[in-house]
């Protein structure tokens, strides 16, 4: 056996099967992407770097739910991406204020709404096609389920309110924090 079928062989037993995490990935790409035009928050090609950054927490997402859910690598990865981008915001000042709606646009105008339901569509696609791990934004006695469903959470505050520190700052600690405990165990 040539050493990249080794390679891909032994990945697949923690990040599962290409086509299964590739079709969850994108699934939640499209979900992120798609969603309601009423929202002024941060939209794909506003930045390559947050582009980046929210790609590769999709994927390693995708990961979890198809492939070793238990896996450290999968958050740790998450962590590190929102960690660097994290430091690029700092570093870009003032060029990332956050997205302001008014009292009717929040009241009326059916933002608060539009953010649960994109929450509720990035958690109900990752259920649609994860293979090994199902979540809920309820779930807080499974430790995995809950960092998972508060990340997902917390890229949707970003699709809202614009590329926030403060939401990529509880993505790392979230996911560091699962990261470290699996590593342990």
């Amino acid at each position: 056996m040539n050493s990249t079928k080794v390679i891909t062989t032994q990945r697949e037993n923690t990040h599962g099967s290409f086509k299964n995490t590739a079709t969850i990935i994108q699934s939640l790409k499209r979900a992120f992407r798609t969603t309601n035009p009423k929202l002024k928050g941060y939209e794909y090609g506003q930045d390559l770097v947050v582009d980046e950054c929210l790609d590769m927490m999709f994927n390693k997402i995708g990961r979890t739910g198809s492939g070793n859910t238990a896996f450290f690598d999968h958050y740790q990865d998450i962590a590190g991406y929102a960690l660097l981008t994290l430091e690029y915001l700092e570093s870009a000042g003032d060029n990332f204020a956050p997205t302001k709606y008014s009292d009717a646009e929040i009241l009326h105008g059916g933002v608060k709404e539009a953010l649960d339901n994109l929450c509720d569509n990035l958690i109900s696609t990752y259920n649609k096609n994860a293979i090994t791990n199902k979540i809920s934004r309820d779930d807080n006695d499974n430790k995995i389920n809950e960092a998972i469903a508060k990340t997902l959470e917390l890229i949707a505050y970003i699709r809202v309110h614009g590329a926030q520190k403060q939401f990529f700052s509880e993505i790392v600690e979230i996911n560091t924090k699962l990261a470290d405990t699996l590593k342990n165990q």
